[in-house]
């Protein structure tokens, strides 16, 4: 209840402190000519407040606690430094109940959020058709809505598990432009794994097939006890190449592009060493398997339609531990700005199929199983339906169904821009299902939650 009470009073001084300090630095139009007007010519300082808070009305026997907040502020700064050259620097803090600690600027390689990081920080040189770009990045190479099978080059903070988000990585990047097309290459020479909720938490996952291999085959339940990762070796074969291919000019209406990348899944996969003489302790240790991903995404609009797709083979480089799988997702966008025009500026639409074939499974045998939150989009139907009242303020719910497990996620919020600096959401998550399902294992975490961005 302490560190309750101690964030409450933290998140109280953030708001007093962007309302009424803040903007003499970062908005500036009222103050007199001095060195912060100079400051802001030379680094264009930005800087955004993130809060979130949230609500789970259903007792887990995992996290005692009913409630979790969490925020993160960072600061934007960039200056060219000569002729086409830009530094981008973007520092951040991160605080929550339970899961920040310590510094890592670079490389957050770490099972807990970095209290102290940067988001971003790289520097770009834009040429006539080139750029280049060089240090800590977020990128992104989706088409989808949601759910995408190609956009892989980041690892994502899964701790909060309905508010995953991008890692950056150290990386360099060279964008070259041609008449029809755009060839996009990465080289990120160091690895960083997703970072999973750990065995405390309310998002924490389980393997419910391999649960039930142990129970058959040893007639109880197993105890799971982690034993750490096991990361790639630290040579030049953890490093990982991407490749971009893209055009909207080689079929006219067309958004087109090839992707390809080698490197190792941040996912991870468990490796369950089991002991007859311990039994039932079951020794889970996380290792990254090497993969290859071939890809491929399309864009085009029909009349009022937009449609979309991405298509994703993950070619696992040794099948003892992972297998193979062609992963996609086909979907469509429709806006419509008549109906109920006397309540909404317009109303848009948004349907997703995301389907799982897996064409090779690992080889008999294997001791190894998914880890944690794995893949779960395998036979889903995603619906969303946004109500834009006008420019500040809509209404939205989303609703994703899996065909074959049966589970679900219901997702009602409503986002208002209140002023120039702040914007709220505020909405209900509901999860269904069998325990065994994606879904269903966390059916007693439905959830009130609050997100507040105040941006200067």
């Amino acid at each position: 209840m302490l560190k309750l009470y101690k964030l409450i009073g933290i998140t109280g001084l953030l708001i007093f402190f962007s309302s009424f300090f803040i903007p003499l630095a970062f908005g500036g139009e009222d103050t007199e000519p001095d060195a912060w007007e100079s400051f802001q010519e030379n680094f264009s300082p930005q800087l955004d407040i993130n809060l979130k808070w949230a609500y789970f009305h259903k007792d887990s026997t995992l996290d005692p606690e009913d409630y979790h907040l969490s925020g993160n502020v960072i600061a934007h700064f960039s200056k060219e430094l000569f002729s086409g050259i830009t530094l981008r620097v973007d520092p951040r803090i991160n605080f929550d109940t339970i899961y920040t600690n310590g510094a890592q600027f670079f490389i957050e390689d770490n099972e807990y959020r970095p209290t102290y990081t940067f988001n971003e920080a790289l520097i770009s040189w834009y040429g006539e058709s080139i750029e280049i770009e060089m240090g800590k990045k977020i990128y992104s190479w989706k088409i989808a809505d949601g759910f995408s099978p190609v956009d892989t080059l980041n690892p994502v903070d899964l701790i909060d598990l309905m508010d995953p988000e991008k890692i950056g990585i150290p990386s360099i990047s060279v964008l070259k432009m041609f008449e029809v097309a755009n060839i996009q290459v990465v080289f990120l020479p160091f690895f960083v794994p997703d970072r999973q909720p750990d065995d405390t938490s309310r998002w924490t996952s389980d393997d419910p097939e391999g649960r039930t291999d142990f129970i058959n085959e040893f007639g109880m339940e197993p105890i799971n006890v982690d034993s750490g990762r096991l990361f790639p070796d630290d040579k030049l074969s953890k490093s990982s190449i991407a490749a971009r291919l893209s055009s909207s000019t080689l079929l006219d209406g067309w958004d087109l592009a090839l992707i390809y990348r080698y490197g190792h899944s941040t996912r991870g996969v468990i490796r369950n060493d089991i002991d007859i003489f311990t039994l039932p302790i079951v020794r889970q240790t996380t290792e990254y398997p090497a993969y290859k991903l071939y890809g491929f995404s399309f864009s085009t609009v029909v009349n009022d339609f937009e449609f979309h797709g991405e298509a994703g083979f993950h070619d696992t480089l040794d099948n003892l531990k992972d297998e193979d799988y062609l992963s996609y997702i086909v979907g469509i966008n429709y806006t419509n700005y008549e109906w109920f025009s006397n309540l909404f500026d317009e109303i848009r639409f948004v349907a997703e199929y995301t389907g799982e074939k897996i064409t090779k499974k690992r080889a008999t045998g294997s001791t190894f199983s998914d880890k944690g939150v794995c893949r779960g989009m395998t036979s889903d139907i995603i619906g969303s339906i946004e109500f834009k009242i006008n420019e500040d303020h809509s209404i939205k719910t989303s609703y994703i169904y899996n065909f074959a497990d049966e589970d679900s996620m219901l997702d009602i919020f409503v986002e208002s821009q209140l002023n120039d600096y702040l914007k709220m959401t505020c909405g209900y998550q509901k999860l269904s299902g069998d325990e065994d399902s994606f879904f269903g294992q966390w059916d007693r975490n439905d959830r009130i939650y609050i997100r507040m961005l105040i941006k200067y």
